[in-house]
């Protein structure tokens, strides 16, 4: 497993942690609606098709500062789609309202990754390019969002560990400093 799918793995995992997190679907290509602190497993399906294929994901987000997370590892395609009915995949894209490219993956040797920064509430587009395969034609896909945002009661948390580390720290250097001052008198 290389680092971008680790990296793509370890995002997913954690904005999946969040208490409002919640994976919905299968989907298909289309329009996902909104996707505010949502994972929607994406399906493709190209049966027999030689043909070329641009699948297009249109999602929306409320906010800005989102997470965006996509992974179509070579692992769940290899386990769970046969070999001669998975699609090849060349690249996935993400774009935002305006056309601007926001993350792409044009190398695909350990699966396919795009984290990425949505830098305000709108509409993106994710694109996945790429052949049919002689059976299914099939790719599967992990995709979502989440708020960098932190939950009121996570927020609360930190605010009251803080000043309860603080505390400890300066309790603890004070009796590092008595320990040596009496160590040094003695």
């Amino acid at each position: 497993m290389g680092i971008k799918q680790l990296l793509g793995i370890a995002a997913v995992s954690l904005a999946a942690s969040s208490a409002q997190a919640q994976v919905v679907g299968p989907y298909g290509p289309g329009n996902l609606g909104y996707l505010d602190n949502l994972f929607a497993i994406l399906i493709g399906y190209h049966p027999q098709d030689f043909a070329g294929f641009a699948d297009n994901y249109l999602f929306s987000v409320h906010g800005p500062s989102g997470l965006f997370s996509t992974i179509i590892p070579l692992s769940v395609v290899d386990a769970t789609i046969p070999a001669a009915d998975a699609a090849t995949i060349s690249a996935i894209v993400l774009f935002d309202g305006a056309g601007g490219v926001l993350g792409s993956d044009f190398d695909g040797s350990d699966g396919y990754t795009i984290n990425a920064l949505l830098p305000t509430a709108g509409t993106y587009d994710l694109v996945v390019v790429g052949l049919g395969g002689s059976g299914a034609g099939a790719y599967v896909s992990l995709t979502g969002t989440a708020s960098l945002v932190p939950e009121p009661a996570s927020l609360v948390m930190t605010l009251l560990g803080l000043p309860l580390l603080g505390w400890y720290g300066r309790r603890h250097q004070l009796a590092s400093a008595r320990t040596a001052a009496a160590a040094a008198i003695g």
